[in-house]
């Protein structure tokens, strides 16, 4: 079995895990949120001013181990100007 085989199967396998998409959504909303500060010229100091909290709050949020809550998650698309709106995917709309 060729080494680029291997990964996409092993790929395909992750796909299949609901942790694979749960970094996966973390990654897209993080996205997302970095796109709208950009947008906005904010920073994550600049965020927290907006949020009335500490920047070391707003950077936790962003740290690859952190797990925002959906109310935590709303204050902060709210601080942007910005609603939170979470969807339920088909897995077949999801793998294609």
């Amino acid at each position: 079995m060729k080494i680029a085989s291997r990964y996409k199967n092993a790929f395909e396998d992750a796909r299949q895990s609901h942790e694979y998409w749960a970094e996966s959504a973390k990654l897209e909303l993080c996205r997302q949120l970095v796109g709208a500060m950009r947008a906005l010229g904010l920073s994550q100091e600049d965020l927290a001013l907006r949020l009335g909290r500490e920047t070391s709050f707003v950077k936790q949020v962003f740290d690859a181990d952190y797990s925002a809550t959906v109310p935590i998650l709303s204050e902060i698309a709210h601080g942007l100007g910005m609603h939170l709106d979470i969807r339920l995917v088909p897995n077949a709309e999801a793998t294609s």
